[in-house]
């Protein structure tokens, strides 16, 4: 499924806290950040075994852990990695000014 502007469209399901260091991946784009006013937030991205991209966004000591996913349930391919990039960038900007302290909406 795709958007009007050709991307795919993203989910990304809560999950629990996951050690980066135990079988995962860096993706090509490691990650994104955003700043807004004094405040930060960056989202880094992994990939498991089974290709599935798992993501962790932190700002001011909250985390929160996602497995992401395309529109359709498969796992987001290489040519769709940065459009998948300014997706998180456009949440990672809302959960800043909704407030960290909550699961950012998705």
């Amino acid at each position: 499924m795709a958007t009007e502007k050709n991307r795919p469209q993203f989910s990304l399901v809560a999950i629990d806290h996951f050690d980066a260091r135990r079988g995962l991946t860096r993706c090509r784009a490691p990650g994104v950040g955003v700043h807004a006013h004094s405040q930060s937030a960056t989202a880094d991205f992994w990939r498991n075994g089974d290709g599935d991209i798992l993501v962790r966004f932190e700002s001011s000591g909250y985390r929160f852990s996602f497995c992401a996913r395309d529109g359709v349930g498969a796992a987001i391919s290489e040519d769709h990695l940065d459009a998948f990039c300014d997706h998180v960038g456009s949440l990672l900007q809302d959960w800043l000014s909704d407030g960290v302290d909550d699961c950012p909406d998705t």
